[in-house]
């Protein structure tokens, strides 16, 4: 496949769900401003993930997203886009939409950009990605080529957009016929899945509420047991309708201070902005922490009947989640542990909180006795080819048989051995190319936003995106950050060139 035209630059996307299709907007919104801007893109990602990514594929209803519909959009500048789309197909807006219906809405825009930018889309993985030191160009290598000749495979700049981790197996299951190692689609499980089944849930995070909710109502299952470290769901998302102050977790004076101290904060300072802010507002984290982040039932008990302050917190640390983009990259690695150990898990239960209906069908699956949480667990015994036995780490508990176990864990890069099933980033990591942060992902230079070698240093035209870096950019898992980091690259790249 030849296309003979003149160009700047030979780009090319690898990943097309929301980081994907956020850099080519950032593209088009570059070519709105630059007219005369010339460039030339190559899209790759397999038929079911181009537009959509793994979590908008999921064909299940019961799999919602957790953020209402007038609040989500595949541009941050646009808010109302997803509605106007509803609107345009005429289609019922819901207050929460299934994750099928915007996996829907994101391929059309993204299929939108790609007759813009007259971009050329390649149903296929890339299997590696070579750097060409004397043409000074990236070489793609696909697992299924498309590509007529090595020319075509030259590129002179690559945006890593491949954040589909592999699901790790902390049980070491895999190879059990009883054992759900994907998460989804919820309705490739087994028949057998039913209403006999005893079904264990590994994470009550939100893919293990799509899970659960799934089991209780499309396939009736008899008994589900959820559990996970501390045992903790997702918070009851609270009233949106929510008006904060803040003094010193504002992005200018954040930057000063961080002037001031040479490029470097440390977490005590931190810790007091926070509490003084929260202060300002009439929130405590201490007391919020002692009598809302409860394990289990009794959590999603008290947040759902808590709207008006539990969507302050939600607010709040929604808030400073955007601010610790820039405090991350100037802690220590002693000082970004404090706050972890503090902060982070509820942090992820109020920034990705479940939405009401969610909670009131957990609820009901509990009050019928059908749904139990285990908390955590010391081990999952593999008894038999029929039976999978949950043990307890308290041993006042007793152990659980079910029939079951399906892994909704999720994936993340922490090292290179789970790589198996993800062979560019193997061979990334293996070549030396990229490295694995110190806070999981890949290391890239924030300021930059250029991938970092441990051989060839910092690269100048290789740049990752999405759950990729998702570590050395904090939290960076909302459509929303990928979005604003995705611009944000491409004005550097357009400042560079003026």
């Amino acid at each position: 496949m030849n296309r003979r035209r003149k160009f700047i630059e030979k780009v090319a996307v690898i990943g097309m769900g929301v980081s994907g299709s956020a850099t080519l907007l950032a593209y088009q919104k570059a070519k709105q401003k630059y007219p005369n801007m010339e460039v030339e893109i190559d899209c790759f990602d397999t038929e079911a993930s181009f537009g959509r990514g793994v979590p908008f594929r999921e064909p299940s209803e019961e799999a919602l997203i957790n953020s209402p519909s007038d609040a989500i959009s595949y541009d941050f500048e646009n808010m109302h886009d997803f509605v106007e789309w509803l609107e345009e197909k005429q289609i019922p807006i819901p207050q929460y939409a299934p994750r099928r219906l915007y996996g829907d809405y994101l391929f059309d825009r993204t299929q939108e950009l790609v007759e813009a930018l007259n971009a050329t889309s390649f149903y296929s993985k890339v299997e590696s990605l070579t750097w060409l030191p004397t043409k000074k160009k990236w070489a793609v290598k696909l697992e299924k080529s498309e590509l007529a000749d090595d020319e075509d495979q030259l590129y002179d700049r690559v945006h890593l957009c491949c954040g589909e981790f592999p699901i790790q197996d902390f049980y070491q299951l895999k190879g059990h016929p009883r054992y759900i190692h994907q998460t989804y689609p919820l309705n490739k499980y087994p028949k057998d899945v039913d209403t006999a089944a005893r079904v264990g849930i590994i994470g009550t995070g939100l893919s293990g509420i799509d899970v659960l909710k799934y089991l209780g109502n499309d396939r009736q299952v008899a008994e589900i047991f959820i559990f996970s470290l501390g045992g903790h769901f997702p918070t009851v998302r609270g009233n949106d309708e929510v008006e904060l102050q803040f003094d010193c977790l504002q992005q200018v004076r954040v930057d000063e201070q961080i002037k001031q101290n040479n490029g470097y904060l440390d977490f005590e300072t931190v810790d007091k902005w926070i509490t003084h802010d929260l202060a300002l507002n009439q929130l405590d984290f201490k007391a919020f922490k002692e009598e809302y982040y409860l394990p289990g039932i009794e959590g999603i008990e008290k947040t759902l009947a808590n709207p008006e302050v539990v969507g302050q917190m939600q607010a709040a640390m929604s808030h400073l989640t955007v601010i610790m983009t820039t405090i991350w990259e100037v802690l220590s690695e002693e000082n970004r542990k404090q706050f972890n150990e503090k902060y982070n898990d509820i942090i992820n239960h109020l920034r990705n909180p479940m939405p009401p209906n969610s909670a009131k069908e957990i609820l009901a699956l509990a009050k019928e006795n059908r749904l139990t949480v285990l908390g955590d667990l010391e081990t999952i015994d593999r008894e038999a080819d029929d039976k999978l036995i949950l043990i307890p780490e308290d041993k006042d508990k007793e152990s659980v048989a079910v029939d079951w176990v399906v892994n909704a864990t999720g994936g993340q890069l922490t090292n290179k051995s789970e790589l198996d099933s993800h062979p560019l980033l193997d061979h990334l990591l293996d070549e030396r190319i990229a490295q694995v942060d110190t806070a999981k992902g890949l290391s890239m230079n924030r300021q930059t936003v250029q991938v970092i070698s441990p051989r060839y240093g910092e690269w100048d035209n290789l740049h990752a995106h999405g759950m990729l870096v998702n570590g050395v950019i904090y939290q960076n898992n909302s459509t929303i950050k990928i979005q604003q980091h995705a611009e944000a690259l491409m004005n550097r790249l357009l400042e560079k060139k003026q």
